[in-house]
C-alpha cells in the first residue's frame, strides 16, 4: 500500500512537544475492514503479546503468531534471507549478534517474520537510550521502520503514543492510532496497567 504522512503540529503542552498525526493510507482497505476480515502477526510471549491476542480474538479477529516452531520450518534459503535481514538491525541497534542455534537467536530471527508479513507496526514498550525500541520488541519494530511501514509505540513510560518519523528519524508523539488490517501487534513482556489500556482502547475502537 502506498502511505503519506500529514504535516507535524504542535501539541498544547507547556513544552510545545511536536506531535505527528498517524499516517494517512492511500488505500482504505488497510484500515477499512470487518475484524473477521483481519489478520494480526504476534508472537504468543506472555506480557503484551498475549494481552494483544486475547483481545484481538475476543471481537473475532484471527492472530498469527510466528514462534521458533516456526523458524524451524523453515528452509535454509528462508533462514538466510531472515538472517540477513536481522544482521541489518542488530548493525542499526548496535547489539551483538546471537547465535543462529541458539534459542535466543532464533527467538530475535523469527521477529522478522512478523514484521515483513505486517501492514504496520503497534508495540508496547519503552524508547530505549539510542532511539529505538528497548529490549525484543526492537528487532520487529526496527525492521518495520527499515521497510518504511508505519510503526507506533505505546510508550509506557510516560504514558503516551508515538510513531516513528521518516523526517525526524526518531520516535515522535502521536494521536491513538487506528489498527489495520494486517497489522503486528507486539511488546514487552513486562506490561504495565497503562499498557493493558492501550492495547484495548485500540481493539475497542474496531
Amino acid at each position: 500500500f502506498g502511505l503519506k504522512l500529514l504535516s507535524v503540529k504542535q501539541s498544547q503542552n507547556s513544552e510545545s512537544e511536536t506531535v505527528e498525526e498517524a499516517p494517512i493510507f492511500e488505500e482504505e482497505s488497510a484500515l477499512n475492514f470487518q475484524p473477521e476480515e483481519a489478520e494480526f502477526y504476534s508472537g504468543a510471549a506472555m506480557g503484551s503479546d498475549k494481552a494483544w491476542e486475547a483481545a484481538a480474538t475476543e471481537v473475532g479477529i484471527t492472530v498469527r503468531n510466528y514462534t521458533v516452531k516456526d523458524w524451524d520450518k523453515l528452509s535454509t534459503a528462508w533462514k538466510e534471507k531472515l538472517d540477513k535481514e536481522y544482521r541489518e538491525i542488530v548493525s542499526i541497534l548496535n547489539r551483538k549478534v546471537l547465535d543462529i542455534n541458539s534459542y535466543s537467536g532464533k527467538l530475535v530471527r523469527r521477529d522478522m517474520m512478523q514484521a515483513d508479513k505486517a501492514d504496520a507496526i503497534f508495540a508496547i514498550g519503552t524508547v530505549a537510550s539510542n532511539g529505538y525500541v528497548d529490549g525484543g520488541t526492537g528487532y520487529a519494530t526496527t525492521r518495520g521502520i527499515q521497510r518504511g511501514i508505519p510503526v507506533y509505540l505505546f510508550d509506557q513510560s510516560d504514558n503516551t503514543w508515538k510513531v516513528w518519523s521518516k523526517e525526524q528519524n526518531k520516535f515522535v508523539p502521536t494521536n491513538e492510532p487506528s489498527l489495520t488490517k494486517n497489522a503486528a501487534v507486539i511488546g514487552t513482556r513486562k506490561l504495565q496497567d497503562n499498557g493493558r489500556r492501550a492495547i484495548k482502547s485500540l481493539i475497542g475502537n474496531l
